[in-house]
């Protein structure tokens, strides 16, 4: 990801990730774009309760389903939430595109739920998380495919590692559609407290049920990328948290599938900028204050580390810009810990 290139004061960053290779965040809550009933005018609409949404977006149904993806992110107890509304007998895909658009400068959103497959409209969702996240907005679009080809086939034609796509179908109020599991997930990470917590195995609230998939539908669905749930004896939970990140230059590489990866990172990022944006008022570009902020970042990289955030950092480097003396550059090298998703055990026994 390329650092922004801008002229206002301000502290930027980039990070490359390579495969095998205390800053205070603030909360970040859902925005729904998808069809309603009703349709009322001003784009976006910040919605407190579920009640709220169904007073200004109507009942929800198979084919306007706002209301309903609404109920399932207020299972998580949010402050609020972001509804943008696109009129269910007459939506198009400027419709999508507008709903994206209002979103796009909303620092305060850390995922958006789009409830339609077509390829236009996926493809605005991209641009929409990947142009945030590059402008120090993070966030990650969620998609939903209804069967499990429909939902590999969606995946690999995205290839992202901020859109997630979830399978298999959840059902509330009547209504039932995997844009309702992809809410679920939505609601539990943006409200993990640890966000070194593994997704895999990670309990989702706000639905009644999800369908059953096969095993052979379940390898499918993992081995493409898509975010895959389930429900046993009763309890509903995320089987592997991945993104549909599976290949770079048309190569496989799993570098960028895990989700608990790509929030680790995101995690470590924020924190470090927004750590050193509260000092940068008054900052001399001087070695003694270079060396100030490598003392800060370390600091910050080994609280990261002592929770399990990281694994291991390497020394920071802090050096003036050779091109423009106002410019302080900090390089961070680090290994994101990522989570255990397989166990073998091999036993000799004697008999």
């Amino acid at each position: 990801m390329p650092v922004t290139e801008s002229k206002r004061p301000g502290v930027y960053s980039q990070y490359t990730l390579t495969g095998a290779a205390n800053g205070k965040r603030l909360p970040k809550y859902a925005a729904v774009v998808a069809k309603s009933k009703l349709a009322p005018e001003g784009g976006c609409f910040e919605v407190n309760t579920y009640a709220q949404a169904l007073a200004l977006f109507g009942e929800p149904d198979n084919s306007a389903m706002l209301s309903a993806v609404a109920k399932v992110l207020f299972a998580y107890r949010p402050e609020k939430i972001f509804c943008c509304p696109v009129p269910f007998e007459t939506g198009t895909a400027a419709d999508y595109q507008a709903c994206f658009d209002s979103l796009r400068q909303n620092e305060q959103v850390g995922a958006i739920l789009c409830d339609s497959g077509e390829p236009a409209v996926l493809a605005a969702l991209k641009d929409n998380v990947m142009a945030a996240s590059a402008n120090r907005k993070e966030r990650y679009g969620f998609a939903a495919g209804n069967t499990a080809k429909e939902a590999a086939d969606i995946a690999a034609s995205l290839n992202c590692e901020r859109i997630c796509v979830c399978c298999p179908p959840g059902s509330v109020v009547g209504c039932s559609g995997a844009i309702l599991t992809a809410a679920s997930v939505a609601g539990a990470i943006l409200s993990m407290s640890d966000i070194s917590q593994s997704l895999n195995g990670a309990s989702l609230l706000g639905l009644e049920v999800i369908e059953a998939l096969s095993e052979e539908d379940i390898e499918l669905l993992l081995g493409s990328g898509v975010l895959t749930c389930e429900q046993s004896a009763g309890s509903i939970s995320v089987i592997k948290g991945l993104t549909t990140r599976t290949k770079t230059a048309g190569v496989p590489d799993n570098t960028f599938g895990s989700l608990t990866v790509m929030l680790e990172i995101d995690d470590v990022m924020i924190s470090v900028r927004n750590m050193l944006a509260v000092r940068l008022a008054g900052m001399k570009n001087t070695r003694m204050t270079r060396d100030s902020i490598k003392s800060q970042v370390t600091v910050e990289l080994m609280n990261k580390k002592e929770a399990g955030v990281i694994s291991d950092f390497a020394d920071v480097v802090v050096k003036q810009s050779s091109e423009d003396n106002s410019v302080c550059l900090v390089q961070l090298q680090f290994e994101a810990a990522g989570s255990i998703d397989q166990i073998y055990i091999t036993a000799q026994i004697q008999l």
